[in-house]
């Protein structure tokens, strides 16, 4: 398949590390290696975020990364960057004009939005990955955003507008149809994170817990 991949808001070629919020960037990453490995081309499209990473890359026959010059060269607070969701989607159709795709695949609301914008002239399917739902931070007393309204106006459009749309847990897509009662049930899969257990673990009770953990690997 040809897939278009948006990851508007996290460069997937960034490290995790301080300042960085949830691990998007990395989810992206590994989603990105498993569609090359399994023989599909992909097209990755991301915000750039430094002045100096290159615009282009081309990472193989079978995948590219195109970084928009859209907003400012810095990374950004993710809260902030709704207003540029107009701009996004302009950059991103000239981009990619008379270019087509099997699917876009997106995550996070501000990805979402300039995708729906996408089918069916450029794709054919939409497939959103939740990874984060705007009123489940609101109702676990979050700090607010201005921006929270045009959030949640857009992930209702792309919630009910997406052709699939995948939860990664029982408990999200639960919370997903609880908070968001108007979503096509019909359109909810759930596919878990992949995890080595030999390498990650469940997350310990407190920070002093940390050698344990980390000495139960020395075998």
């Amino acid at each position: 398949m040809d897939i278009l991949l948006l990851t508007l808001t996290d460069d997937p070629f960034d490290p995790p590390g301080a300042g960085r919020f949830g691990g998007s960037h990395a989810f992206f990453f590994d989603l990105s290696r498993q569609f090359v490995r399994r023989g599909h081309d992909l097209t990755i499209v991301t915000r750039l975020n430094s002045s100096c990473k290159p615009r282009i890359q081309e990472l193989g026959p079978l995948c590219r990364l195109y970084r928009l010059e859209v907003g400012s060269p810095t990374e950004m607070d993710h809260h902030s960057m709704g207003n540029l969701r107009d701009e996004l989607a302009d950059a991103l159709t000239g981009l990619l004009s008379g270019k087509t795709f099997d699917i876009v695949q997106t995550s996070n609301w501000l990805s979402g939005a300039v995708g729906i914008g996408l089918v069916p002239v450029i794709a054919r399917r939409h497939v959103h990955h939740l990874l984060s739902l705007g009123r489940t931070r609101i109702e676990l007393g979050e700090e607010a955003s201005c921006f929270d309204d045009v959030r949640d106006v857009w992930e209702r459009r792309v919630f009910n507008e997406a052709d699939t749309l995948i939860c990664v847990s029982s408990n999200e897509k639960d919370a997903l149809e609880r908070l968001y009662p108007d979503v096509r049930p019909q359109s909810v899969s759930i596919i878990p994170y992949g995890i080595d257990s030999q390498i990650f673990s469940r997350r310990p009770e407190s920070a002093d817990d940390f050698i344990r953990r980390t000495t139960g690997r020395f075998p």
